[in-house]
Order: structure tokens, then sequence, then C-alpha cells
């Protein structure tokens, strides 16, 4: 009895220390357990409550945990939770959720078929690993973009290999918008058929191929890469056009990676893509005051107006790492500019930054400087119709942390 407690007990502290649980026999099961923390000093121009001072904001921008084994060699797993900006504006709420789990069937190198909440593999930017990002975050032109989905990601299956040493293929059919009626455009059904969501990446890497299933963001030597890509995403009778009548959702994208060691304490990263987005159109509104209720309410039209989030963006970084008394630094500069069809939601940033790379990805600092810019309304006559539009932008200054166990 004693000797099956002590047994268990072992079996328990192995399971859930962050770690890996091995086994001699390579088709035995393991399990890893790892732990993603990303906390964030934030101070950004005009952004407190009267807009005309700094905002100062300390909040974790990600805290993760992150499950990944395989049952056999042929299967293997990975579920991840997220808490994302945890504290940020105050905010403590329930935000905890799942943001990956699937099951992946590793067939051969040519084919492996993932089933779950996936990462959408639309381009090489949105699928790489949030641990591994070469600048502070994400270039984010993807997001309110979509025709769906939870942080990019979707549920459905994908396949997935690398055929002839350097063809990275990816392709998914994803739930994508489920069969909704939307009342408020005169009882339109949007894909009354639910037809699925089709998204997929193309690439080419003339170096090492990068087979994993989240891309890296910048592999710190350990490889030579450099990726060409295209992807899509598609779904039918999604959109509205701009008569009212149902249309195709599409997006494109195109994409070059590249991440070259130099020697053993230098390299370079770097990477441009283009995205373009067709939302298609909704039903054109005007906010109406109620001033006895103190709220605002929204009257529709028969007309269409563009979906702001149709439009064309690019995006890019390039990083230098070096070493200074042993310890891997690396400059940074990129950006992202996004021109929606919709007056006011158009965007420019530029950013400049500087990584430590303490231990890798298990343990760095970032800091960045960033120019946020962005469309407002310059003018408007006496109905409140915009006449002409301007440009502002604000200084945001980020430090961040992250531990990665």
């Amino acid at each position: 009895m004693r000797k099956g407690l002590v047994s268990l007990l072992g079996f328990v502290l192995i399971s859930t220390v962050p770690g890996v649980l091995l086994a001699e026999d390579p088709d035995a099961p393991d399990l890893k357990v790892k732990l993603l923390i990303q906390g964030q000093a934030q101070f950004t121009e005009d952004n407190n409550i009267t807009k005309d001072g700094w905002d100062n904001e300390f909040f974790l921008r990600r805290a993760r945990v992150m499950l990944a084994g395989k049952v056999n060699k042929w299967i293997n797993f990975f579920y991840e939770s997220e808490n994302a900006n945890f504290g940020k504006n105050g905010s403590f709420g329930d935000f905890m959720f799942t943001q990956d789990a699937y099951v992946e069937f590793a067939m051969y190198k040519e084919l492996k078929v993932s089933a779950g909440m996936l990462l959408l593999p639309f381009s090489h930017h949105n699928r790489q690993s949030a641990a591994s990002l070469a600048g502070l975050d994400y270039h984010n032109v993807f997001t309110g973009k979509f025709i769906t989905d939870k942080v990019w990601r979707d549920v459905g299956v994908e396949a997935r290999g690398i055929l002839f040493d350097m063809l990275d293929y990816r392709v998914g059919v994803f739930n994508g918008l489920r069969g909704t009626d939307i009342s408020k455009q005169g009882g339109v059904i949007l894909n009354p058929d639910d037809m699925p969501r089709f998204t997929g990446r193309v690439a080419v890497n003339f170096f090492d191929v990068e087979d994993a299933f989240f891309y890296g963001g910048t592999y710190l030597g350990t490889k030579k890469v450099l990726s060409i890509g295209g992807g899509f995403d598609v779904q039918p009778d999604a959109v509205l056009d701009a008569k009212g009548n149902l249309g195709l959702y599409k997006a494109f994208t195109g994409d070059v990676f590249a991440d070259y060691p130099l020697n053993e304490t230098m390299g370079i990263t770097g990477q441009a893509g283009f995205v373009y987005f067709d939302r298609g159109y909704d039903q054109a509104s005007t906010d109406v005051f109620d001033a006895t209720t103190g709220k605002t309410t929204k009257t529709y039209s028969d007309a269409y107006a563009q979906n702001a989030g149709t439009g064309m963006g690019a995006f890019g970084e390039v990083g230098f790492r070096f070493e200074v008394l042993k310890v891997p630094l690396m400059p940074i500069v990129g950006g992202e500019w996004y021109n929606s069809d919709v007056d006011g939601k158009d965007i420019m940033n530029i950013r400049a930054g500087v990584n430590m790379f303490l231990k890798g990805h298990n343990a760095n600092l970032k800091l960045e400087y960033a120019n946020l810019g962005f469309e407002k309304a310059d003018q408007k006559d006496a109905d409140g119709k915009v006449l002409t539009w301007g440009t502002d932008s604000a200084n945001q200054v980020t430090l961040q942390a992250q531990l990665l166990f």
C-alpha cells in the first residue's frame, strides 16, 4: 500500500512540474507543461481620461498555460489557455479562455492532419507563436478584418506538410460565419446554406524548412530560413454586396520571411507582408441620440455602406542580432499600414525598439517606441456629415518582460 502511494505521488509530481515527462520508448506517451508570462509597462501620449496627458498602464499582456505532448509517435496534441491584457485599464475580470486545442495525426512529413481550435493558416505572421516574436508584438493588420475569429483562431480541420523538402502547404476547412439572420438588414440571412470557410497558405523554403505547427518570429541562429509564400481566406455567401445581395468574403496575402545567422553571435531577421480583405457592405446607419434617456440608437436606411474591414495594408520589420558582453541584443524597426475603404479607419504605425535575449525566448526584455498614426474628422456640416479628414498620431513607449518555462 505504501509503495503504491509513493508511486502515485511521484507520477503526479512529475506530471505537474513544468518540464517533460519522457519515456525511453519513442512510441510511449509524453507530456510537456509550459507557462508563458508577458508583463508590460506601457505609456501612451494623450490617452489618459482627460486626453491631455500620458496614460500609464501596468498589465499582463499574455498569461498562458500550455500542454503539449503525444499519445504515440503518430498522434500529438496541444492545448493552450489565454488571459490577455489582464489588469489593463484597471480591469481584472474573468478573461481566461481556451485559445488553442487540437489533436494532430502526423502520418508523414508530407501529410499531417489537425482538428480542433486552430490558428488560421493565412500568413506567416499570424501563424507565428507569440512566444517567439522578433518584435514586441504582432503587426496587427488582421484583427477586425477576418470574417470571424477568436484571436485569429477558428474551429476546423487542417492538412499540412512539407513536399520536396522545400514546399510548405497548409490548407483547412473551418466553421467561419455560420448561418446568421441579420434582422436589422431586412431579414437577410448570411450564409443560409452553412457553407464552410476555406483558408490556406503555400510557401517555398529555400534553406531550412519550417515544419512546426507554429512558425517562429526569430529562430535566434538555430535555423537559416528564407520563406516566400501566399495565403487565402474565403467563404461563400458570408457578406453582402453594394445592393444587399449575398457575396463572397475573400482575403489574400503575400509575405517574405528571412532569418539568417551570420555567425554564432550575429544574425539578421526580417519579414514583410501584404494583405487584402473584402468584407463587403453593411446596411447604412445613423446614430440618433435621445436626450430623454441619454442613449444613442441606430436607425437603418435602404442604402448599403462599405464595411470598415475592407481594404489593403502592409507590414514589415527588420532586426539585427549581436552580442554585447555575451548578452544577445537585437535592435529592430518596423511598422504597419492599413488603408480602409471607409474614411477614418486608416492606420500608419512606425516602431523601433531593442530586445535583450537573456535566455533566448525563455527570458527576455523588449523595449519599443511607437508612433501610432490614425485618421480623425477635421470638419463636419450642420447635419454631422464629415466634410474633410485629417491625421493625428500619438507616441507610445512599452517595456515587456517575457518568461517562458
